[in-house]
């Protein structure tokens, strides 16, 4: 049994969700001593607020330890330095045999190093999700956030980092030529999921679509996450509305934050709220294919992992790793006619299927994902 050490100060922590900081420190605790050290923000019904400090046990082998950021300044500063009073103290008190740093962007990364320095046999990770579309996207923030701040950070403690891990192709192009981490430091680590089994899924299917009165004949798609112009769902929308078909159905899962969207105009669209990710989980399960047309998330994944096929904007980071299971649209035209094709046949999202069942099982198991910090 190792005593491994997660640190997720970069960004709020919720439990319950599926992302990757509650997911690997979870599987990561069944053979395993984990802590997990996050900062005092956490999402309650899909709004960002402050929360207390605490310090208890998600289960048995899972310590949660939420602090404060340090007062610097005013809270907008705080929130981007991202530095917690007594962080070394925890780390000498739990002594890790592996730590896993989420994120390039805090100055706790040099607290960090300096325990590496004193402890030289620790495994120091640090997984990165910085890219052009969430970071640097501002003089402000590209010259004075990210290149005098984090940037200077994060070359003063590379010496002491085993592997910087990438989550996609955009990040690694940003942690090569902006923050000009040497390739060798770098090591592809994906957003992944649990992979659903062919029984569960046959079993999920028929209660979800039974529910929701869809027959086995129709084509059931998801479309979810916060709803905006960057998700293109106003664009999916009308690609749906203008086709007009009787066999496809559309569930719409999370918030709607972009004013245009109207929900009137068709009966076969279903806007169903927010869901924890058990619950989407088994949306997603249940559909013939998931449609994630514009910004990227880590649904996506998700999706793949419950063995359905997708409709993507063509990211690098997905063109790289996965072909054959996704319908690429860059645009509403092209939203419409993967759209149209589905409805004239079916029967190619069976074939998709086959191929997102392989990258789930090679490339997005969170099960082996996670045995990646242990070994």
């Amino acid at each position: 049994m190792k005593r491994i050490m997660h640190i997720a100060i970069a960004g709020p922590f919720t439990e319950g969700m599926a992302y990757q900081d509650n997911i690997l420190p979870e599987i990561n605790s069944r053979n395993n001593e984990v802590l997990l050290v996050v900062p005092c923000y956490k999402f309650e019904n899909g709004k960002l607020i402050q929360t207390a400090e605490e310090d208890k046990y998600l289960n048995k082998n899972l310590r949660l330890i939420r602090k404060k950021y340090k007062k610097i300044g005013n809270d907008y500063f705080s929130e981007k330095i991202r530095k917690i009073d007594g962080l070394y103290k925890i780390i000498e008190d739990f002594s890790p045999d592996v730590i896993l740093f989420h994120g390039t962007t805090a100055y706790e990364l040099l607290t960090v190093a300096e325990y590496k320095k004193n402890n030289p046999n620790v495994k120091l990770y640090v997984d990165s999700h910085e890219d052009f579309n969430n970071s640097a996207r501002n003089i402000v923030s590209k010259v004075f956030l990210h290149k005098l701040f984090y940037k200077r950070i994060l070359q003063k403690v590379l010496r002491y980092i085993d592997k910087i891990l990438y989550l996609s192709e955009e990040t690694k192009y940003f942690l090569k030529n902006f923050y000009e981490v040497p390739e060798k430091l770098l090591e592809f680590f994906p957003l992944g999921g649990f992979v659903i089994g062919d029984e569960e899924k046959s079993v999920i299917k028929s209660k979800i679509r039974r529910e929701l009165g869809i027959r086995d004949n129709e084509i059931l798609m998801v479309h979810s996450g916060k709803m905006d112009k960057d998700k293109r769902t106003f664009e999916l929308l009308n690609a749906f509305i203008k086709l007009n078909s009787s066999k496809l159905y559309m569930i719409l899962i999370g918030s709607l934050d972009d004013e245009r969207i109207n929900l009137s105009k068709n009966r076969n669209i279903k806007y169903l709220g927010w869901m924890n990710s058990n619950k989407l989980r088994e949306y997603i399960a249940a559909c013939d294919i998931y449609l994630q047309p514009g910004s990227q998330s880590a649904t996506a994944q998700m999706a793949v992992c419950c063995k359905v096929p997708l409709m993507l904007y063509p990211h690098s980071s997905y063109k790289k790793v996965m072909e054959g299971n996704i319908l690429w649209t860059s645009n509403y035209e092209e939203i419409f006619n993967k759209l149209e094709k589905i409805e004239k046949n079916p029967k190619i999202l069976l074939e998709m299927e086959e191929i997102s069942r392989k990258y789930a099982e090679e490339i997005f198991d969170y099960e082996k994902i996670a045995k990646r910090l242990e070994n």
